[in-house]
């Protein structure tokens, strides 16, 4: 049974017929800490002054395999772009890329045998899965050089996250093979219909 380990803000109700809050896996919040260590060590103990005291008292022991809070990686990711960003979470895209870096070649290495685009792509929906517990990432339509992709019932949408995805899919096509690939991206925040993501490369 899936347990929640944290829980910030309001994401601790559970009064009854209220949806379950989201829940986000201890690797992306892992990766987040670890690129602070990795880029920032002298600015760490700045880092865990800047977040909630609950936050602050689990960064040094988010478990891989744990879910957590949602509202607890948009804290992570909006308060590292405020300290080592320019505060319009353009961050956040770097974020996620390296937690591509980072999970693609550790924890997640059997699963996603990088070695071609599309094995990626097609296993987009099971890369959301085991990242969130809410929502899905579907594969709208591929070829050779491009693919459409779209989150759909994720309900607590952010910028933060939107740019992570992007980050993280725009590294994880690189290192599958993808050569130049640009995504443009359509977001609700922005007023857009859908949340999409429209990749090319060569």
């Amino acid at each position: 049974m899936l347990r929640v380990v944290a829980r910030i803000g309001n994401s601790s109700c559970y009064a009854s017929g209220m949806p379950a809050p989201v829940r986000v896996k201890g690797s992306a919040l892992v990766a987040r800490v670890r690129w602070v260590r990795e880029k920032h060590p002298d600015a760490y103990q700045q880092f865990l002054r800047a977040l909630s005291p609950e936050t602050a008292r689990l960064a040094g022991d988010f478990m891989l395999l744990d879910w957590y809070p949602f509202p607890m990686f948009i804290e992570l990711c909006t308060v590292l772009d405020r300290l080592f960003g320019a505060g319009d979470l353009a961050l956040c895209w770097e974020l996620g890329r390296y937690a591509a870096d980072v999970n693609l070649k550790t924890m997640y290495r059997l699963l996603f045998k990088l070695g071609s685009v599309q094995f990626i792509l097609r296993r987009a929906a099971m890369a959301w899965k085991m990242s969130y517990d809410a929502g899905e990432l579907v594969l709208r339509s591929e070829d050779a050089k491009s693919a459409q992709l779209e989150i759909v019932d994720f309900p607590t949408p952010h910028r933060a996250h939107c740019l992570s995805v992007k980050g993280w899919m725009s590294r994880a096509l690189e290192m599958s093979g993808a050569r130049d690939s640009v995504i443009k991206e359509r977001c609700k925040l922005l007023g857009d219909p859908r949340c999409e993501f429209a990749a090319k490369w060569r």
